[in-house]
């Protein structure tokens, strides 16, 4: 058995429409559509992503400064006195925090440390 079967679909669907040109036009276009709403889709659906993980990551964010009381270091990072910071985000027994003097700067600390040489409660 050949593909003879295919060949003459394709030239039935090419005279039903007006020639091969406009065969080929007729595919293009649907699947530009195709393409365009597969776009569309997968954009929406990162919105609703990116909508989703930014609310989870404001409730993480503690908008409060906190205030460093006396100065101190734990593990290779020393903080100062009157140095301010902001919680980001908290595991267990593990505190990340950004350094208000170094923004962008993520730091980890024990809880007990924080509370310790901080107005961290």
């Amino acid at each position: 058995m050949s593909n003879l079967g295919m060949y003459q679909t394709i030239v039935v669907m090419a005279k039903k429409v007006g020639g091969p040109k406009n065969l080929i036009a007729g595919l293009l276009a649907v699947g530009g559509f195709a393409g365009a709403g597969i776009s569309m889709l997968i954009s929406k659906i990162n919105k609703g992503l990116k909508k989703n993980s930014v609310n989870s990551s404001q409730d993480a964010i503690t908008l409060y400064p906190y205030e460093f009381l006396k100065s101190g270091k734990e593990q290779k990072l020393s903080v100062k006195k009157k140095d301010r910071f902001r919680v980001i985000d908290s595991d267990e027994d593990v505190i990340f925090i950004e350094k208000l003097s170094d923004p962008g700067s993520l730091h980890a600390f024990s809880i007990s440390f924080l509370k310790d040489v901080s107005d961290f409660e």
